[in-house]
């Protein structure tokens, strides 16, 4: 049905990417305690010149921001300075009202 609405190959080859990724994470990490019939729910959505891939999972919300200032503070305990991660320009704000669990991968 997607291939019908003449997506670039580039695009269409990211799309499926992002959604093999984001659906094996869901399995992966969210769902690693789960009962294998935990569903993961997909939804494409295709807008005026972008298409919009959303996986919703079941699992225990994910603090990007905390994971992201555990990962520093460790490194920097190691001699390593990985403060440049925060930096705007590489770590533009997130947007922080996603209901839990819910990943947007736009293109």
């Amino acid at each position: 049905m997607l291939k019908d609405l003449s997506i670039p190959h580039e695009v269409w080859g990211n799309l499926q990417l992002a959604l093999a990724e984001g659906f094996s994470n869901a399995v992966r990490h969210a769902h690693k305690k789960l009962p294998v019939e935990t569903p993961v729910q997909l939804e494409i959505m295709v807008f005026n010149g972008r298409l919009e891939l959303k996986v919703w999972d079941c699992g225990p919300c994910f603090d990007f921001d905390a994971k992201l200032n555990e990962i520093m503070e460790a490194d920097r305990n190691n001699g390593l300075d990985l403060e440049v991660l925060n930096d705007a320009c590489l770590m533009p704000s997130r947007q922080k009202t996603l209901e839990p669990s819910l990943f947007l991968i736009a293109g």
